[in-house]
C-alpha cells in the first residue's frame, strides 16, 4: 500500500525555498558555532566565510556575500559593506579582479594611505575623507604634495605659497634651477627650462621672462639690462 508520509531521500539540482546548502545537504539552519550565516544571494549555500572575489554585507542576521557593495552601504571597510569609510581614511576603486564583466563591479574600498599606483586624491562626500586616483581629474589638474601626510593633493590651481608649477603640474613654492624662468602676472607660474617664444628676454636676478625689456636687451642672452657694454651696439630693430 502507498503511503504519502513516507520519508527517503530525493536528488535535486537545487534545495527547496527556506533551505540552504550544507555539505552537500539541504538544511534549514547552518550548523555553525558562531551561527552566522554567509551566502551568496540565490545559492543560499551555508559558508564559514565569504569566497574570494565576494564582498560581505550584513543583511540583519546573516551575512549576504556579493560581488560589489549595495548602493546603500558603498564602501567596503577591509571587513564588510558599510555606508562610509572611517574617518581619515581613503577610497580607491578598483575593479574586482574576480569577475568577467569588470565594469559591473567596480568597488569602491576604504584604505589607511593611497597605494603607490594611486598616489593623487580630492575630497568626497562633503571632505569627510578622500578618493585616491591615479592622475588629477582636468578640472583639478594640479597638485600639491603634503609633505606631512605624504598626500598628493588635486586642486584647479596653484595660490598661496605653493603658487609655481613645475612640468607635471606640481605646485611648488619656487622653481627649480632646471626650470627657473616664469612669466610674472598670470594665475598659475608655470616654471620653464627656458622663457617662451613669446615671453623671450629675462631678468636674471628674478628669472622673471618678458615680451619685450624696458631698457636693452642683450641678443645673444636674451636677457634684459640697462645698458650695452661692449663690445656690443645699440641698434633699434625687431627681435625674431
Amino acid at each position: 500500500m502507498y503511503q504519502s508520509d513516507i520519508n527517503f531521500l530525493l536528488c535535486v539540482n537545487q534545495c527547496p525555498e527556506g533551505y540552504h546548502v550544507e555539505n552537500k545537504e539541504c538544511v534549514k539552519e547552518c550548523n555553525f558555532t558562531s551561527k552566522s550565516i554567509y551566502y551568496i544571494p540565490g545559492i543560499y549555500e551555508c559558508l564559514d566565510k565569504c569566497p574570494p572575489g565576494y564582498y560581505v554585507n550584513n543583511n540583519t542576521n546573516d551575512y549576504q556575500c556579493l560581488k560589489k557593495c549595495p548602493s546603500n552601504r558603498p564602501y567596503y571597510n577591509g571587513t564588510m559593506c558599510s555606508e562610509k569609510c572611517p574617518d581619515g581614511q581613503f577610497v580607491v576603486e578598483k575593479f574586482n579582479h574576480y569577475t568577467t564583466f569588470k565594469d559591473e563591479f567596480l568597488q569602491q574600498i576604504c584604505v589607511e594611505e593611497c597605494p603607490t599606483d594611486y598616489p593623487f586624491n580630492i575630497p568626497i562626500n562633503g571632505e569627510l575623507y578622500y578618493k585616491c586616483l591615479g592622475q588629477c581629474p582636468p578640472d583639478k589638474k594640479y597638485w600639491i604634495e603634503d609633505s606631512d601626510n605624504q598626500r598628493k593633493n588635486c586642486s584647479d590651481k596653484c595660490e598661496g605659497e605653493f603658487k609655481f608649477v613645475n612640468p607635471g603640474n606640481q605646485c611648488v613654492k619656487e622653481c627649480n634651477d632646471t626650470f627657473k624662468y616664469f612669466i610674472n602676472g598670470t594665475e598659475n607660474l608655470i616654471c620653464h627650462s627656458q622663457c617662451p617664444i613669446d615671453h623671450p628676454f629675462h631678468n636674471s636676478s628674478t628669472n622673471i621672462c618678458f615680451e619685450k625689456c624696458e631698457n636693452y636687451a642683450d641678443f645673444n642672452t636674451k636677457e634684459c639690462i640697462d645698458d650695452c657694454s661692449e663690445p656690443t651696439y645699440k641698434y633699434w630693430g625687431i627681435y625674431n
